[in-house]
């Protein structure tokens, strides 16, 4: 999903501020689509593209006390 955003760097976070990420970037992707072949059957889905996923290695290494501090997000 970083073609929209690309040489931009703060783009793609404004939208996500914004809340209007799925409604953007899926335009976007509708349009583009008929130009360029490998962005079709591409969707900006929403809540799962909203974050990116925590890396397994941040979550094994964030135990307190014998419990861990980070939980994977359900959508991944």
């Amino acid at each position: 999903m970083r073609l929209e955003t690309a040489m931009e760097g703060n783009r793609f976070f404004d939208l996500q501020r914004w809340g209007v990420q799925s409604e953007v970037l899926n335009d976007y992707l509708l349009r583009e689509s008929k130009y360029r072949v490998y962005l079709q059957w591409k969707q900006f889905t929403s809540p799962k593209n909203e974050f990116y996923p925590i890396p397994t290695y941040a979550i094994e290494r964030s135990f307190k006390d014998w419990e861990p501090t980070l939980t994977q997000d359900p959508n991944y």
